[in-house]
């Protein structure tokens, strides 16, 4: 899929200022303290840049993998290009 991640993180920081965004040691990024009125806003960028996690299972959201082949001398597959089709 064409996601444009770094793009929508941009304008919803751009868009919420003076909330928090924060990223956990998982890997997930919490936008918090939305004030009601801004939260319809951040939620449609969200939404268009498909990144509102509707559609994915539980398993996928919660899933990760390393970077793998080649920028890890301990891999022994590139788990990034699998983890999709394993999930999935």
């Amino acid at each position: 899929p064409d996601y444009k991640i770094k793009t929508a993180l941009r304008e919803i920081a751009e868009y919420h200022t003076g909330g928090q965004m924060n990223l956990t040691a998982t890997q997930n990024l919490i936008i918090g303290a939305v004030s009601p009125d801004r939260k319809p806003h951040i939620e449609m960028l969200m939404k268009k840049y498909n990144i509102d996690n509707s559609r994915y299972s539980a398993m996928r959201l919660h899933s990760m993998a390393c970077v793998a082949l080649p920028t890890c001398a301990l891999a022994m597959a590139e788990s990034q290009t699998y983890l999709p089709s394993l999930i999935d």
